[in-house]
């Protein structure tokens, strides 16, 4: 049966009322919303045309937050409701299209990179402000230390932004009386433990800085290393600058998410832009988006391998246990980034090297990038031990090893326009010697390579 309120509303109300009755007895915050299925707008899947304004919109989630209301209200007594002001609800309500009762918390979020601003969806970036405003009733916040948006969020490193950014904005939203309910996205945890804790102590009342925070964390952590505390701090000052905007910095899905967009297109039409990309690389022809990626990604990937190469003689400082805890998190980090930042640029690279019809060249090129996103991905598999083991198995949003999956994939189809239909052009002018290429035999003596192996002997012979 389809999950649409329009046609089966019954359905959906039994459903909330059923959740409520199960756990009326517990102590609960009521989130009280109606968004869609899929993380979006219940009016993209809207064909009828009946909420095709925003009035139509704010009207039909002001019923049905005053309908989940009372249906709680009939079986606890007291409760505590709040609801998300996220993305598109956020916009219906600054422009006064939905109302909400005083006794419910307005829970404002951030855009997913820290900064209290509505959300970027697909090409979509209004940027309206969702600070909470002095005088509006209880209100809280929804704010992200990891975030996952297919575009350039960070689910399995930090957060790309600076403790000294977080602590402004969550400054702003403390004097704005945004403090009776904040709801932390904590991810996977693991990579998140920094920020997550310089959160804690911002609600605690504590002030937290780059400086100070990156100090406190090594201590407890990385045995007080400075040179722990060192890689802490200029972490968010090597991340990529994607945007104009302060907070619009890069996590890893910066890499792996549009290397995966361009080479999908690569391979299905390279005759017309990708929608996708308009948001990060402009309404342009397929090669010049690649190359606006390509030079976004170069323009910061020399900070990136400093800041490698800074986290490696950190470890090296280290003793036993301390250096163990810092390689699996922080330096690990830091080849995430540089690895898959690499891997970005070499295969923008080659597909900017593939439009100049340098088939060979292009290869290659593609094959490194391949080999950067799976050196990543080993990195991250080698970090595991103890009851870390398979932390990374399940890699699935970011999914570094897909990426370079992905390059491979489009190296078979370079090879496909630069060598010949039987594949053995390429593998002639790479393993015989000059005096030997010319020589044809009728017979078939030797097996095709793949092009993983055809890629190992001519960068062998490079």
């Amino acid at each position: 049966m389809e999950a649409s309120y329009f046609r089966n509303p019954q359905l959906f109300e039994k459903l909330w009322e059923d959740a409520v009755i199960e756990q009326k007895d517990l102590k609960v915050v009521w989130n009280l919303c109606f968004r869609g299925q899929g993380d979006k707008p219940f009016w993209a899947d809207d064909t009828s045309g009946q909420y095709d304004t925003p009035e139509k919109q704010g009207a039909l989630i002001t019923r049905l937050i005053k309908k989940q209301c009372d249906i709680v209200k009939k079986h606890v007594k007291d409760p505590v409701f709040c609801t998300n002001l996220y993305g598109e609800i956020m916009e219906l309500y600054s422009e006064g299209h939905i109302e909400l009762s005083p006794e419910v918390i307005k829970v404002r979020a951030d855009n997913g990179y820290g900064k209290m601003v509505t959300r970027r969806r697909d090409n979509h970036s209004t940027r309206v402000s969702s600070m909470p405003v002095k005088g509006e009733g209880s209100q809280g916040i929804y704010y992200h230390v990891s975030f996952y948006d297919l575009q350039a969020a960070n689910h399995i490193t930090m957060l790309p932004n600076s403790v000294d950014f977080v602590d402004r904005e969550l400054s702003s939203v403390l004097e704005n009386d945004g403090d009776d309910f904040w709801v932390i996205n904590c991810s996977n945890v693991r990579p998140h433990a920094y920020y997550l804790d310089a959160v804690r102590k911002k609600w605690f009342g504590e002030h937290i800085s780059d400086e100070e925070h990156s100090r406190s964390f090594a201590a407890d952590y990385y045995g007080g290393s400075p040179e722990a505390a060192e890689c802490l701090y200029e972490y968010p000052r090597a991340t990529i600058q994607f945007g104009e905007n302060e907070d619009e910095h890069a996590g890893e899905q910066f890499y792996t998410e549009n290397v995966r967009i361009v080479a999908n297109r690569f391979v299905k039409d390279r005759e017309t832009p990708t929608p996708a990309l308009y948001w990060i690389a402009g309404d342009k022809d397929f090669y010049s988006q690649a190359s606006n990626l390509e030079r976004i990604c170069a323009g910061g990937l020399y900070k990136l391998r400093s800041y490698l190469q800074l986290c490696e003689k950190a470890s090296e400082s280290m003793a036993a246990e301390e250096k163990r805890i810092f390689d699996s998190t922080i330096l690990l980090q830091a080849k995430i980034h540089s690895y898959c930042a690499k891997g970005m640029e070499l295969f923008l690279r080659a597909v900017a090297v593939f439009g100049e019809k340098k088939y060979k060249e292009a290869f290659l090129l593609a094959g490194d990038s391949a080999q950067e996103f799976s050196a990543a991905n080993k990195a991250m598999r080698d970090s595991e031990y103890g009851v870390w083991e398979g932390y990374y198995y399940n890699d699935c949003f970011a999914d570094v090893k897909h990426s370079a999956y992905m390059a491979e994939k489009v190296m078979g189809v370079i090879r496909e326009f630069g060598d010949n239909m039987r594949h053995d052009k390429w593998y002639r002018e790479t393993v015989y010697a000059p005096e030997d290429r010319e020589v044809f035999l009728l017979l078939v003596e030797d097996n095709h390579m793949t092009d993983k192996e055809l890629y190992e002997a001519m960068k062998e012979a490079r």
